[in-house]
């Protein structure tokens, strides 16, 4: 590009007007001030890490109406950067004077922006000012393209490549910064519906032509944001008597007691064994005869290795359509199939990142689609690896036309990414195998009723014969939902069953409900009841964060809830790790309204004020997940090695995960991210704490403002028995932003593992008194809002009772070297917080 804007510049020489010279002078140094500063965007964003190049953001999203004074604006933040981690000599002479060019360019640059601002833009330009200004303004555009000149682009002619000089690593530039072979003048930047297009004009004398260009959908414009994570469980079942390992989110039974339905889970496994011959399965049938239970039993029947696969799934995504979804602003509800899908499919990624990028949420329907399947085909996943479980896909439409458009989005599903299980009240028009989910046997009833008889202690029901049995399930339509229903109020009440079969079939559908649900709901406490008024109340997802502060708030231990669930069918667990989410089976919510409705008014202004309570904590909650740009994981495994290391580790593939990670960082250098998440691998997957070490101090080197890295420092150097320089690297992550009760508590822990190394007794309790107040100090620090709240309040319950027990045991042996006591092991590794 110094060649195009060279000839420019002998344009600007050749003319014999000043008015004219001053005018292009003008637009030359704009467009190449312009040109500069998307260049070092460019640079920042494929290079630094979210959280160093955060900042950028605002003002990338400021060229969608770019002002003069924006590209100096930008390179001001840049340079230093730049010039601290890529390529020292970045724009020298841009904040010191040189010796062919006298002061700095940045300071040139501000005085011809408040020119330009002040007198051609918005006042009136007199033949002094042309004068003036015409020779002084040549000047400093000579000397910005001298400074510039080692960090523009080479252009191509043929390709029209724009490609930076070796000391960039030859870093390809997307950006069109050359039109038709001449320089260019952004005037806007714009972006609908995920399509990003720039309009412009050909820096040119003679014919400033407009142009309009399409983006990529990743371009230096738009914010890099990410999304929350942890969504998916590895685990290993065992196929062929081999193990083989899969991700999964499938969520846990929704019955113990699951009778029957043997044909249908014949079908089941013939199709996932015949992959040629069906990518896709319908379960359909009424609402109550048990078409998710069938499939989460199915889904879990695989888990515990009960169903033998020829080729099992890499990967089972399971997700329940819905048309709403929260967000920090509240429930959003969903515009079409494509949009209410699009999380589903979206659902997938998870399992190979632990963060989406806004990027994810600019696209819908085929472009989506096509998205996840790119991701999929780099790390190595081809269609019959992936199972997806799209459950209660009736929700979705209401009119033919809807139902035209979820069939067309099925279809390019099962052509694109996967194998589908699809659950559905409807025969949906799917090319797809059926298997309807209708009444049980009579056989398959009677049994039900025995085993729920024998669960509810219903002796009416254990007493009778199967005739007996047979007729009160043929009243009841064999249907599961009903049959449960009708053992539990025998047991309940300890009617015979006539009475009872009496009683159900005379009730309307509101007293039906509220007999279906009253038994267990007599057996809760009111406490429990009051959590599942207000879970009922909220608009955010139950998942452990919220249903934790409702109990919080009504004032009952979470435990005491989590019993109330062991012991009732109102909600659906699926559980992610460590948390868990619930959803309440649409029965149980209907009934849970109606308890609400005849509450007192005040009563009910009460529940209404706690569920407002813990709307306000989930949105403030959301909008710190959705901050997650500037957390480590989604810098860390952008590429696709790093991605790869990431899945190995996850299967326990320890050498596999070590040769990716190194791939990794020869790929993606300064990436302190990246080194810093290879440093926690070698610590805690490899057992190598040297080079776990050396990669700890590459990250700190890397961005000595990283404060996961110089967390993880902190520890390895407390592994090491360093606690003065731990406790350096651990203060500094606490002033970089991690929070003090982190920062205290591994302190602690640090100190509560020196102790048992040391043989002085006196000199050990002294440690380990030190070690038990830091630990309280960071019990008084912690904040239920935090997104490691729970972990970290149990590891400090963990290590307060180990160091008071270790303190006993020290101050009860007299006269005995420590190290005779207490045997030294592998102190393991540690989980971040």
């Amino acid at each position: 590009m110094i060649e195009i804007y060279s000839r420019e510049i002998s344009v600007i020489s050749n003319m014999t007007s000043s008015l004219e010279k001053l005018t292009h002078i003008n637009s030359t140094l704009r467009s190449l001030l312009q040109a500069c500063s998307i260049v070092s965007l460019e640079i920042i964003r494929r290079n630094l890490s979210s959280s160093e190049q955060s900042d950028f953001d605002y003002l990338a999203s400021r060229f969608h109406q770019p002002a003069d004074g924006l590209p100096g604006e930008l390179l001001d933040k840049a340079t230093p950067l730049i010039r601290s981690f890529i390529y020292p000599d970045f724009l020298r002479g841009w904040y010191e004077a040189t010796p062919n060019f006298g002061s700095p360019l940045i300071s040139e640059i501000i005085e011809w922006v408040e020119f330009r601002n002040k007198v051609l833009a918005h006042g009136v330009t007199d033949q002094g000012d042309i004068r003036d200004w015409t020779p002084k303004a040549e000047t400093l555009l000579k000397k910005a393209l001298s400074i510039f000149s080692n960090s523009l682009p080479v252009y191509t002619e043929g390709s029209a490549e724009l490609v930076l000089p070796n000391h960039f690593e030859n870093l390809r530039i997307s950006t069109p910064l050359v039109y038709n072979s001449k320089a260019v003048v952004i005037s806007k930047i714009t972006s609908k519906k995920g399509i990003w297009k720039l309009l412009g004009q050909q820096l040119c004398w003679e014919n400033a032509a407009e142009f309009l260009v399409d983006l990529p959908r990743e371009n230096v414009f738009s914010e890099q944001g990410f999304a929350k994570a942890g969504k998916f469980n590895c685990s290993t079942v065992i196929c062929n008597g081999s193990p083989h390992t899969l991700f999964q989110n499938i969520p846990s039974r929704q019955t113990s007691i699951f009778e029957g339905r043997s044909k249908e889970l014949e079908k089941l496994k013939a199709w996932i064994n015949e992959p040629e011959e069906s990518k896709s399965c319908l379960i359909y049938g009424d609402g109550g005869y048990g078409k998710t239970t069938l499939a989460l039993e199915f889904l879990n029947q695989i888990l515990d290795g009960r169903i033998e696969l020829n080729a099992p799934p890499e990967i089972i995504s399971y997700y329940t359509a819905k048309m709403t979804k929260w967000t920090d602003q509240g429930i959003v509800h969903f515009r079409g199939i494509s949009g209410a899908m699009g999380d589903g499919i979206r659902e997938l990624i998870y399992c190979l990142q632990d963060v989406l990028g806004k990027d994810w949420y600019k696209v819908e329907g085929t472009a989506l689609i096509d998205k996840v399947q790119q991701q999929l085909k780099e790390q190595g996943y081809k269609r019959d690896d992936v199972l997806l479980v799209l459950d209660n896909t009736e929700t979705l439409t209401s009119s033919t036309s809807d139902n035209e458009e979820l069939e067309e989005f099925f279809n390019q599903v099962v052509r694109k990414i996967g194998r589908v299980i699809v659950t559905s009240r409807r025969r949906e028009l799917l090319n797809a195998t059926p298997i309807q989910v209708a009444r049980l046997s009579d056989f398959e009833s009677t049994a039900l009723m025995r085993r729920l008889a024998k669960e509810y202690g219903a002796k009416p029901i254990l007493q009778a014969g199967d005739n007996t049995l047979r007729k009160a399930g043929t009243q009841l339509m064999q249907k599961p939902l009903l049959i449960d229903a009708l053992v539990r109020y025998i047991a309940r009440t300890a009617v015979g069953i006539d009475e009872a079969l009496t009683s159900i079939l005379r009730k309307t559908n509101d007293q039906l409900l509220e007999f279906l649900y009253e038994d267990a709901w007599l057996r809760m406490t009111q406490g429990q009841r009051t959590v599942f008024l207000v879970l009922v109340a909220i608009t955010c997802p139950a998942d452990e964060f919220s249903i934790g502060h409702a109990c919080q708030e009504v004032g009952i231990p979470h435990d005491e809830f989590i019993l109330s669930l062991d012991e009732t069918y109102f909600a659906n667990q699926t559980k992610q790790g460590s948390t868990y989410e619930l959803e309440i089976v649409e029965l149980a919510k209907r009934f849970f309204s109606q308890k609400l409705a005849k509450l007192t008014s005040t009563d009910r202004e009460e529940i209404m004020n706690y569920a407002a309570e813990v709307d306000r904590y989930a949105r403030e909650r959301e909008a710190i997940d959705r901050e997650y740009k500037k957390d480590r994981v989604a810098e860390a495994f952008k590429g696709p090695y790093a991605k790869a290391a990431k899945i190995a580790s996850e299967k326990g593939k320890i050498s596999e995960a070590k040769e990716f990670y190194e791939l990794a960082i020869q790929d993606d250098p300064l990436n302190s991210a990246l080194h810093d998440r290879f440093a926690w691998f070698l610590l805690n997957k490899a057992h190598k704490l040297e080079l776990a070490f050396i990669a700890s101090a590459k990250a700190v080197e890397l961005n000595d403002k990283n404060a996961d890295a110089l967390l993880t420092h902190g520890i390895i150097l407390y592994h090491k028995n360093d606690i003065e320089n731990g406790d350096k690297f651990i203060s500094k992550a606490n002033r970089e932003g991690k929070s003090e009760s982190v920062c205290l508590l591994r302190m602690g822990i640090g100190r509560y593992h020196y102790s048992k190394s040391i043989n002085n007794r006196d000199a050990a309790i002294k440690i380990i008194e030190e070690s038990i107040d830091l630990f309280d100090r960071s019990r008084h620090k912690l904040n239920s809002a935090d997104k490691y709240y729970a972990k970290n309040s149990r590891d400090l319950q963990k290590y307060i009772a180990l160091s008071q027990q270790l303190l006993h045991d020290i101050k009860m042996t007299k006269g005995i070297l420590l190290s005779e006591v207490i045997k030294v092991t592998d102190l393991g590794g540690f989980d971040r917080a």
